[in-house]
C-alpha cells in the first residue's frame, strides 16, 4: 500500500498471503483473485531482510 499521491514501485515489498509461518485463519472459501506481484510473493522465511 502507498501513502500519498506518489506511488514508488521500487520499493513495495509483498509477503505471501497464505504463508503458514504466519498462521492467520483469512474467514474466505476458495482461492483469492490477486494483483500478479502479490501471487509472485515471497513466504516471510525468504524476505528480503534490512539491517
Amino acid at each position: 500500500m502507498c501513502v500519498g499521491t506518489q506511488s514508488a514501485p521500487e520499493f513495495e515489498r509483498s509477503i505471501a498471503w497464505n504463508d503458514p509461518a504466519i498462521g492467520i485463519q483469512w474467514p474466505i472459501q476458495g482461492e483469492p483473485t490477486l494483483y500478479t506481484k502479490d501471487q509472485q510473493a515471497k513466504p516471510l522465511a525468504e524476505a528480503e531482510q534490512f539491517a
